[in-house]
Formats: C-alpha cells, structure tokens, sequence
C-alpha cells in the first residue's frame, strides 16, 4: 500500500509538471499500452506457449484415449504399461492381471488384414499429408518472400522524403516561377530566386561565411553538390515552312522545338557566326577535348553533358545544348548571369532553358536531384514545369546498414531459388505452364526480382562515378545525379511491381477458403463473355475518346491531344465530368456528348459488366449444391492442426469404452494372436 501511495504521489507531481497536454497523452499512452498488453500480447503469448508445450510434450495415452482399432498400438502401450508397473510395483494380485490381461485382450481381437477399401484410405490420406506439407512450405516461404520484400520497398522510401520535397519546392517554386511569361521575367526569377535561395549569403548578423557554408543553400539545410548548371536548346532560324502567299510578306519563320531542326553549331557571343580564324581556332581546339566547348556560345552534345533526353510538358529535348556552369559561389553565379544577360544569350531562337542542381541533406540522407524547366514555345507564351527527385544512395549506414545487407542478401537467394524453380517448372510442364494465371504471375514476379537486382547495382555503380567526378571536380563543375535519381526511380517502380504481384498472391493461399473459390471459379467461367465484352467496350471508349478530342480540343485542356481525351474518358467513367465545360463549348454537341456517354458506357456497359459477372456466380453457386461441395483439404487441415495442438481430443465415454471391451471379448475372432484366455497368464 505503500509503495502504491509512493508512486501515485510522484506522478501526480510530474503530471503537475508536464502539464495538462502532456499528461493526457502520458495516460492515454500507458492505457493503450496496457490494454494491449492484456487483450492483444499476453492471450498471445499464452496461445503460442500453450500450443508449443502441447506439442513437444504430449500427454500419455490412458485407457480413455486409447484406439481400439490400432492393435499394434494397443499392444505395445499394454507393453509399456506392464513395465511401468514393474518399475513401481513389487508384486501384482490376482485383479492386476486380469486388469492387464483383459487390455491386451481387447487390442489383440481387432488384429485382422486390411482390406482394400481401408488400403485405398490409407494411400488417400497419405496423399493428403503430402499435398498439406507442400502447401505448408509454400505458405512458409510465400510469407518469409513477403517479410523481406515489404522491408525492402519500406526501406527504399524514407518518411522524411514528402517533407524535404516539399521545402524544397517551397523554396524554389514561387510565385515568380509560375509568373515566367517571357525573357526579362526569367532573368528576373534568376536573379531574386535562384541565385538568392541556391547560395547561402551573410547570416543575419553579417557574419560571414567560412568556405564550408557556402557551400549550402539559403535554408542552411542542405548541401550543393556539385555547380548548378543551365541548358538551353535552340532551333535554326527560318526552319519552318512558310505558305507561297505569304513568302513575300514573312522575312523571318520559327517552328517549335523538334530534333530535326535544332541548332547545333558553335557561335561566338551574341550569337555571331564564326569567321574563318575563330573557325579554325576552333577546329584544332577540337582535338583536345579538355579544351572543346567550354564557351555557353558552343554546343555540346548529350555524351559530353551526359544528360538523358526531358519529355517536358510541351516537347522532348535532347540531352546536349548549350551550357553554362554558374559556379561554386554567390558571386560567381551572379557574375556569369550577368554577363549572359549583357549579351543576349536568350533570344528569338531559344525553345527552351533547363535548370538543374543536386542537393544532399545530412541530417536524413537523401539526396535531391532538380530541374526546372521551361519551354518557350513559337507562339511566344513560355510553359514551366519541374521536377524534384527525393532517393538515397547509401542505405548501408551503421548497425542498420548490417540489416539491410542481411534482407538484401536473403532477397537475391530468393530469387536465385525462384528462378531455378520456375525453370524447372517450364521444363517439366512446357506450354502447360504458361496457360495457369499463376504461374505467370509467379514468372512475372521472378523477371521483376531479377531486374531490380541489375537496377541495384547499375544504380550503385553510377553512385561511384558520380563521387568520383565530384572528388575529381572538387565540386566545381556540374554532376549530373539525375540519372542516378531516374535509375533510383524505375527501381523504385519495379519493388511496387513486385510487391504487388507478391501481395496478389494472398489470393492464391486463400483458395481452399470457399468464398475466394467461387470468386475465382466465376472470373474463370465470365472468361470468354469478359473478353468479348472488353473488346466492345474499348471500341466504345476509343470513339468518345476521338470524338471528344475532335469537337473540345481547341478549347478544353482535358482534350488537347487524343491521350488526354482518352483519360478524361476513363475518368468520367469515375464520375469525374466536367458537364458545364463541354457544353459552354457547344451547347448542341456537348450536350449529346455528356448524355450519351453516361447513359451508353457509364451506365449500359457497366451494367453488362456487372450482369456478366453475376451469371457467372450464379453458375458456380448451382455446381457448388448440386455437388454437396466440401472444402476437405481445409477440414484436413483444420483436424491436423487440432490433433498436433492437442486440442478438442474427443473422449470415449466410460460406459461406451466398457461395453467395447465386452463386445470385443465375447465376439469370436481367427486371429491367431487374440485365442489366448485371461487367466494364462
């Protein structure tokens, strides 16, 4: 009682202490603990200790648990039951023996030959506990394969991603980014909000910054590694073709960005055309490639960039271009924005100005790759877009990095093991194999497994390179980590891949359950209506897909190309309809459009659908009562586990196990070994 008041006393001062928040959550936190405790973890606990003890150490059979039809059994438990006895007992009575004897009796009398029928049980029930161990193994390492995969896919995606995603996009991706409309206003983004938030300046006080702040952005959070680097993609002037009627009124033609007419020569600032000296100026700098290029006025191709092509919103550029590097500091940055703004290194012919930088954040250890682009189109408006690549590199980082090694470890010889079994499969079965859904999900699943080991490693060997470079570089040059980002990226893609073919093969191991047996069983008999159906409605959707593109694609941005008529479709099937655009475009055939589409597809088709499927349960339903269907392999299951828990034994009733014993005796049996008397012995 004490030490009961002691305690209360000390909480209640610390709960005075913590305050009212604070303390609430301390009590809420310690009854969900303990609740959990009582409900959830000791039941289970007890559940498991009970379930092991039960298995390990069996009770010993007793006259009531005995089965009259085992004779061996019998035989031997009497055996054994006589040798305990001598061990315990120094002399027997008349009672004893008889007792003895009339149990060995009993099991003696049911000593015949088995029959075929009992033979054909025998071999059935075998057959069964094979059939149950392979599922067992199956389930066992299904479930390990699962454990490894969910931690792997866990692992790859850090919490923290989301939050610096988006601090840096708060950073970069303001107003001034969005209000990009022409030249002076990219200048203008540059100089207020690149620069300012890419380099860290003074602190607040006007403490300047050792060489190591520098090289951080504004926030102070994360890291540049490597310069930050712009790109610009240029056409040829006069590229596009120009009517015969209007040639004598049209001096100067420029077409959109296409790989064709882009501009790959070397200028001299400003854009000026080489003379004959600087050209040959040029050519023998050519031969040394240390030397080529090195000008924002010379174009360099993707190999020397080693950038990949950017499918941005409006068009997809190549790799090389013109580039510019703005350097390690704040100062040189602005430096050479400056001296490109001063000589017009943006102008009529540019279609496009790409901006990327990589950043490293210690305090969580990701990486972030951006770029931000924007596309000047020829009918002169300018279209932003941006991308930020949140991945890690090193996953390997103190005693976590030791698990992480262990799962990777235990994932490759699951798949080496997958592998060898799925061969060995095809060459056992051959075509037979590729006509079962899960044997192309399990071949789907090993052909996944198998390439995201090759994009792990890919991954890291890029990862090497690019360190290498930066050492190399001393960080004064651009690396470009987006690669790695995109690399980092599609094996991203293909764990969620994996992971959900693995997680859809929960259904598998829920078929001897009946409920997902007629799922699958209806599914597998609509099989032929459902492609058929498939077939009509795709043709419905492709010609409201053509038909929308056709009659709102100059007006309404969901239908400005026939891929994104084509989604809009498949939206509106989710209920999402825009009625009131398609109409202010057209009210006649707007308005047919929107009721034709919700009475034909989105409520006719889908009905068909729904009535297909409900067919075909109905159909499986009637098989499953006319057959008396019975999940035995499940009821199989159920009573081995029972039996191996020792649980739900049911006993022979002492009057029913006493009249067995008489009926046994006094019936007349040939086997040889039963024709001996009690009292022989």
């Amino acid at each position: 009682m004490l030490s009961i008041l002691t305690s209360s006393f000390f909480i209640i001062l610390y709960s005075l202490e913590w305050g009212a928040k604070r303390a609430n959550e301390w009590l809420i936190t310690m009854m969900l603990s303990f609740g959990q405790s009582i409900f959830v973890i000791d039941p289970l606990k007890v559940f498991l200790i009970t379930a092991i003890i039960s298995f390990l150490i069996r009770r010993p059979y007793d006259d009531e648990t005995l089965d009259f039809n085992d004779p061996f059994t019998g035989t031997l438990l009497t055996n054994n039951s006589i040798s305990y006895m001598d061990d315990n007992q120094e002399t027997y009575n008349e009672t004893n023996l008889k007792k003895i004897a009339l149990q060995r009796h009993v099991r003696l009398c049911n000593l015949r030959t088995i029959d075929s029928n009992e033979m054909a049980q025998a071999r059935e029930q075998r057959l069964r506990e094979i059939k149950m161990g392979e599922i067992i193994r199956e389930i066992i390492i299904f479930i390990f394969f699962t454990i490894i995969l969910l931690f792997l896919s866990y692992q790859s995606r850090d919490i923290n991603s989301y939050s610096l995603y988006r601090d840096t996009k708060n950073l970069f991706i303001t107003e001034n980014f969005h209000d990009v409309n022409s030249i002076s206003t990219w200048w203008n983004y540059c100089d207020n909000v690149l620069l300012k938030e890419l380099y860290a300046q003074a602190w607040y006080n006007n403490k300047s910054l050792t060489w190591r702040e520098k090289l951080t952005i504004a926030s102070r959070t994360s890291m540049r590694v490597g310069a930050p680097r712009i790109r610009q993609l240029r056409i040829k002037d006069n590229s596009c073709r120009i009517h015969r009627r209007f040639k004598h009124m049209i001096t100067h033609c420029r077409s959109d960005y296409n790989w064709f007419d882009d501009d790959t020569k070397d200028y001299t600032p400003r854009w000026e055309k080489l003379l004959n000296k600087t050209t040959i100026k040029i050519n023998n700098e050519m031969n040394n490639q240390t030397k080529r290029c090195k000008t924002p006025w010379c174009y360099q191709s993707s190999l020397r960039t080693k950038s990949d092509p950017l499918s941005a919103i409006y068009k997809t550029y190549k790799g090389g271009g013109y580039v510019v590097s703005l350097g390690r500091t704040y100062q040189q940055a602005v430096s050479v924005l400056n001296e490109l703004h001063s000589q017009n290194w943006l102008d009529q012919l540019t279609r496009a100005v790409i901006i990327d930088f990589s950043l490293y954040n210690a305090n969580v250890n990701l990486f972030v790759a951006v770029t931000l682009s924007f596309e000047m189109t020829s009918m002169g408006s300018i279209i932003q877009d941006y991308r930020i690549k949140i991945f890690r590199l090193y996953d390997h980082v103190g005693s976590y990095g030791i698990i992480v090694y262990i799962f990777e470890l235990c994932f490759v010889i699951f798949t080496i093991y997958s592998l060898i079994h799925e061969i060995s499969l095809i060459m056992k079965q051959k075509r037979e194999y590729f006509k079962k859904f899960w044997n192309i999900i399990s071949f789907i699943t090993t052909i996944f497994s198998i390439t995201a080991i090759m994009m792990y490693g890919t991954k890291k060997a890029l990862t090497r390179l690019a360190i290498r470079s930066l050492k190399k570089t001393e960080m004064g040059e651009f690396v470009n980590f987006n690669a790695i980002g995109s690399f980092d990226e599609v094996y991203s893609y293909i764990i969620a891949l994996i992971t959900f073919f693995t997680m859809l093969k929960f259904l598998k191991l829920l078929r001897f359950n009946r409920r997902i047996g007629m799922l699958s069983k209806s599914f597998r008999y609509a099989r032929k209506d459902l492609s058929s159906f498939a077939f009509v409605f795709l043709i419905f959707i492709l010609a409201y897909a053509q038909f929308g593109f056709a009659i709102f694609g100059r007006s309404l941005r969901n239908y400005k190309s026939f891929f994104s008529s084509l989604t809009t479709c498949f939206r509106m099937l989710l209920g999402e309809i825009n009625a009131p655009d398609m109409i202010a475009v057209s009210r006649v055939y707007g308005t047919f459009y929107y009721l034709s589409f919700v009475n034909l597809v989105f409520i006719a088709l889908l009905c068909i659908f729904l009535a297909i499927l409900n067919d075909a349960f109905a159909r499986v339903k009637r098989e499953l009562i006319a057959t008396h269907y019975r999940n035995e392999m499940m009821e199989f299951m159920w009573s081995m586990f029972r039996k191996t828990a020792g649980i739900n034994n049911q006993k022979i009733p002492e009057n029913d196990n006493e009249k067995t014993k008489m009926k046994c005796i006094k019936e007349e049996n040939d086997a040889p070994l039963a024709k001996f008397d009690a009292d022989e012995l």
